[in-house]
């Protein structure tokens, strides 16, 4: 009898680090006629002590293999890399993923679902790219495309026909189509009640809080912020949903149809708009009445953590004055005048395109695109495509609860002396370099191919290429000082099939 649409959920929450534990499974009841299973792997930080024995001795001898000449940078490029094969979820064929941070315990965060209906699979993914700490994003890793996947599933079950329900209707002949303004809709309102849960919530519970402590352990997810970047997948229509909020980017990338024998040439698409304030929406919404002048919002808001209208937590320019005034008057945040009204949003822009066979999309948070443009970016991955293969799977191995095939952990590079290569010789039609990392190291850019993980290949491109003596300089600071010369860096790269 059919009497629900029932579907498994496999995800796994990144955070700079690699697979060292698991909760669940957990059943989580939703709206309507659709439930799901999660099964919820987390992962932390390399240097974050581990209670399993076996990956403290993992830990222990991958930081033994760095004591040769050029090995701490190495490890610090690869600590927190992985690559997924998600072998039986139609529609994609590997994703691979990687993070280096600039502070010991990173800032950005990302994470995962894939989902098993009976008629086609669903697939999310998400980075998440802090300020003023990491508390947003970790909460944004552990909620955001859980809520989406949940949030989508009441959406989709009100759209099962009434008449098939309580029927011997199959589960399999049943494929709901919510109209798509009600999809965009869903995913919103998703990011809007997520964020609104967070800072209400976290204002509610730390002035009902006699403890100053306790209070400040309430608002810390609230008070810091993190952008954040989504991206969800219908294997059967092939349509990719991007939602982002603040400044994180993400880019498709497409083989041009070329003669046999010819080198492969790909095209850019951006999934994303403008990434930065000072876009005409931008500023208008910081001048509605009611707000201080432009130049001093933007100059608190650079102070608190990004000149960004749009983002998860910074709960300050979120609060309604009352609310701002109550928390003030404890010492639990900022002062700031009272002029300044709420002037943020969590509200994402989304983008729908479909995708092709073949076609690759990069998810990366600002660090990386402030070295490297849309253009080389793909041309980075069509130069890994010419020597890497996406099926290659070396020791790779199958991972009971997630149900999917995974490589993870550092591998030595092919050849660190592989000839360099140049800019103009990626097989992309490239535009104009509008990066400012490169020109601040004073080099010009010359890239390399020797990484298994094109998600390693394109943070070791963005931190320097071909230039291993930049790439060391720029890993080996110490934190805070490294700040002042990059960003952190977490990217996705998901191959379609």
């Amino acid at each position: 009898m059919f009497s629900r649409l029932a579907f498994s959920l496999r995800n796994a929450a990144i955070a700079n680090g690699r697979l060292i534990s698991y909760r669940g499974p957990i059943l989580l009841a939703v709206a309507g006629a659709v439930a799901y299973t999660s099964h919820t792997h987390k992962f932390i930080h390399a240097d974050t002590p581990s209670d399993d024995q076996d990956d403290q001795d993992d830990l222990e001898r991958r930081r033994a293999d760095m004591v040769a000449p050029g090995g701490r940078e190495e490890f610090a490029l690869t600590e927190n890399n992985s690559v997924y094969y998600p072998k039986g979820w139609a529609g994609i064929s590997r994703h691979d993923y990687n993070s280096v941070p600039v502070s010991p315990v990173g800032e950005e965060h990302a994470s995962f679902i894939y989902c098993s209906l009976p008629t086609h699979d669903w697939a999310f993914f998400g980075v998440f790219d802090g300020h003023n700490g990491a508390h947003t994003s970790t909460y944004l890793a552990d909620n955001l495309v859980h809520d989406m996947a949940g949030s989508l599933a009441d959406l989709y079950s009100s759209y099962i026909p009434s008449s098939v329900v309580g029927t011997s209707t199959p589960p399999s002949s049943i494929r709901p189509f919510p109209p798509a303004l009600l999809i965009d809709t869903a995913i919103k309102d998703t990011f809007l009640r997520l964020d609104s849960e967070l800072i209400n919530d976290a204002a509610t519970q730390a002035l009902s809080s006699p403890s100053k402590d306790i209070s400040k352990n309430y608002l810390a997810p609230a008070i810091s912020g993190s952008f954040a970047l989504t991206a969800f997948f219908e294997s059967d229509t092939r349509l990719l949903r991007v939602a982002r909020t603040g400044r994180s980017h993400a880019v498709l990338g497409r083989k041009v149809p070329s003669s046999s024998g010819e080198r492969h040439v790909y095209e850019s698409h951006s999934l994303t708009s403008d990434r930065i304030v000072q876009s005409s929406t931008e500023i208008q919404q910081l001048d509605e009445p009611g707000t201080v002048k432009t130049s001093g919002t933007l100059a608190v808001r650079n102070m608190l953590g990004g000149a960004i209208t749009r983002a998860f937590g910074d709960g300050v320019f979120k609060w309604d004055a009352p609310t701002r005034q109550k928390l003030q008057e404890r010492g639990l945040c900022h002062d700031l005048p009272a002029s300044i009204a709420p002037n943020a949003t969590a509200e994402p822009e989304i983008v729908t395109t479909k995708v092709q066979a073949g076609d690759f999309v990069i998810m990366a948070t600002h660090g990386f695109w402030e070295c490297i443009t849309d253009e080389e970016a793909v041309g980075l991955v069509g130069l890994w495509l010419e020597k890497n293969k996406v099926t290659d799977s070396p020791g790779m191995y199958w991972d009971e609860e997630l149900e999917i095939y995974i490589e993870t952990g550092f591998r030595q590079p092919d050849d660190l002396s592989e000839r360099r290569v140049e800019r103009e010789r990626l097989p992309v039609k490239l535009g104009p370099d509008t990066t400012a990392m490169y020109n601040q190291w004073k080099t010009k850019k010359k890239f390399i191919n020797i990484d298994s993980n094109v998600a390693v290949h394109l943070s070791r491109n963005a931190l320097g290429g071909a230039d291993r003596d930049l790439t060391a300089a720029l890993l080996n600071m110490y934190h805070p000082y490294a700040e002042q010369f990059r960003d952190d860096i977490t990217i996705h790269v998901v191959f379609f099939e």
